[in-house]
């Protein structure tokens, strides 16, 4: 039997329902007097000309339906019971195919589409693959058809199924809290991160999209490879990732055993569960781990150049040069923190109230040219190093922070096009304001050593409009009750003015309101603007008189204004 399913024609007096019968109708109206015999033809020769018919329409007009609603829910009504028809009766397969004979040729109307759908789906193991083909080139069918069904046609049309997979792909890689949360690179529980990126939406719309289908798994493997190499994005890898995961956690790891780095990542398990290997441990863990993260880094370019040998790694300029400037950086860390634990057991005040400055840094643990050239042009040296920052910000060391910003800021990528970099430099700068704000708000306003680093993040700013939002949100997040009460019980609450003075010199510096997403940074400044006003009374609240240049970015310049009412009134405006 060939497909499409056609029954023979009607016969010429047959003007039964169908694409075909359309322009037979047509021919009948045309060659009529007048449209009300033609209308009377049709109906005679469709042996519809029902004696009295025409009492029935003045019905029709009292009820207040036009003729089009009336007849519309008579065939809704009628494919319902056909469906339900088709549910509780069971057909031999001599009736399946004839009905499925006979619907093919109506497949333009929606209730003969479902309940062709309902029989597929009761009678799944009687479609063949001729039916299936025919299936996949209908549109409607895909987009109405149910998971089970739309799962075969998907394995048998690949494109289509890229297709409708796509853009749930896309829509992952542009939800801001995934993007976000991704970028940090510590202060986070990593169990929840994990629950939150799979149970993402578009994540689990994709898995239940694939079922256990095998052909599919493979296909979405393959799709996420294709993407990797058009572009190379990291948020890809976490993808992958998080399909993965996901796919195991939803009971499919017989599925995931087909891709071929499950088996790799399993014998890599049981070699380091290997006595001997963890005798050896200790001193290969920093080369080995060197070797994996320098594979990562050249994971795309290795790609795209389809030369699959790992680049050289400088091992000289790496251990004896760049390493050996963190360990003594380490070094100089751990004496000073037993130095800082001591003084804080004498005076406990200090533990908050630091009234120190920044030591000179050691000549034998700064960076020279050659350091701050590798950081330039290394993925590998940036994420140890950007690492370590961050640790030290989660530890409370601004001494050790304040050392190492400046470095960041003299290996900025030179353009958008250093994605690699440009992540990296971001999510450094991001996990350090998120992890201030979670556990350091208040020795920052207490400690001339952490304003140090507020002035760091300060002098960035200008370099990218998401460092600028960044360090605006930090300054937002000082105005706050739980803030202000512990500089109360310090004494010190006139601190709180520290912040519109750094929020002032952050514009002056140089605010870019010409890229981006201006309207959102505008945004967060009125927000600012707002918190201030509510914490002390708004003694400390950003004023034009004291912030002028904050005020003209915040109200574009317009200095009448009533500050709590003005200011809450574009932030309903704006949110």
């Amino acid at each position: 039997m060939s497909y499409p399913y056609r029954v023979p024609l009607p016969d010429a007096n047959d003007l039964s329902l169908g694409r075909e019968s359309m322009s037979r109708i047509a021919s009948v109206l045309a060659g009529s007097d007048n449209l009300t015999t033609g209308i009377q033809d049709v109906q005679y020769l469709a042996n519809i000309d029902i004696p009295d018919i025409e009492n029935v329409r003045p019905l029709l007009d009292h009820s207040g339906l036009s003729r089009y609603e009336a007849n519309k829910s008579l065939v809704e009504e009628l494919g319902e019971s056909f469906v339900k028809m088709i549910k509780q009766e069971f057909w031999s397969v001599e009736k399946f195919n004839e009905f499925i004979n006979i619907a093919s040729q109506f497949m333009f109307m929606k209730e003969i589409r479902k309940a062709v759908l309902a029989a597929c789906v009761k009678y799944h193991d009687r479609i063949s693959s001729e039916m299936y083909d025919w299936l996949v080139n209908d549109p409607n069918i895909v987009d109405e058809a149910p998971m089970s069904i739309r799962r075969e046609l998907f394995a048998r049309d690949k494109s289509l199924f890229r297709l409708y997979v796509t853009p749930i792909f896309e829509e992952y890689l542009k939800d801001q809290s995934l993007y976000f949360l991704s970028k940090e690179m510590r202060g986070t529980n990593i169990n929840d991160v994990l629950d939150f990126r799979m149970n993402n939406k578009g994540l689990q719309d994709i898995i239940y999209m694939i079922g256990e289908n095998n052909i599919l798994f493979d296909e979405m493997q393959n799709l996420i490879r294709i993407w990797f190499n058009d572009n190379g994005w990291p948020r890809i890898c976490s993808f992958r990732f998080d399909f993965f995961m996901g796919m195991q956690k939803a009971d499919r790891i017989q599925m995931c055993k087909r891709d071929h780095s499950f088996n790799f990542i399993c014998e890599l398990a049981m070699v380091f569960q290997d006595p001997l290997v963890k005798e050896k441990e200790i001193s290969t863990t920093l080369k080995w781990c060197t070797s994996m993260l320098h594979f990562g880094s050249n994971a795309f370019r290795m790609i795209i150049s389809k030369n699959y040998n790992l680049p050289d790694l400088d091992e000289k300029e790496f251990y004896e040069g760049f390493y050996k400037h963190i360990l003594f950086m380490m070094v100089d860390d751990r004496q000073r923190e037993a130095k800082e634990s001591n003084r804080a057991r004498k005076d406990k005040s200090q533990d908050v109230i630091d009234t120190q400055e920044i030591p000179p840094t050691p000549s034998w643990i700064s960076f020279s040219e050659t350091e701050t050239h590798l950081l330039r042009r290394s993925d590998l040296a940036r994420k140890i190093f950007c690492q370590y920052i961050v640790e030290r910000t989660d530890k409370g060391d601004p001494v050790a922070v304040h050392r190492c910003l400046p470095f960041i800021y003299a290996s900025l990528p030179r353009n958008d096009n250093e994605f690699m970099h440009l992540e990296m430099y971001e999510s450094m700068y991001q996990s350090i304001v998120t992890l201030i704000i979670k556990s350091h708000r208040v020795r920052v306003l207490c400690s001339e050593r952490w304003r140090s680093v507020i002035t760091d993040l300060i002098n960035i700013t200008p370099w990218r409009l998401s460092i600028q939002e960044l360090v605006v949100k930090l300054f937002i997040e000082f105005y706050s009750d739980e803030v202000a009460n512990q500089l109360t019980t310090l004494g010190c609450v006139e601190r709180m003015k520290l912040v519109r003075d750094w929020a002032e010199r952050m514009c002056i510096t140089g605010v870019n309101m010409k890229t981006g997403d201006v309207k959102a940074l505008r945004h967060k400044y009125l927000l600012m603007i707002f918190r201030s006003t509510q914490v002390v009374s708004g003694i400390y609240s950003i004023r034009p008189d004291v912030c002028p240049v904050l005020w003209e970015i915040a109200f574009q310049g317009n200095k009448d204004v009533n500050l709590p009412k003005d200011a809450r009134a574009l932030l309903e405006m704006y949110l």
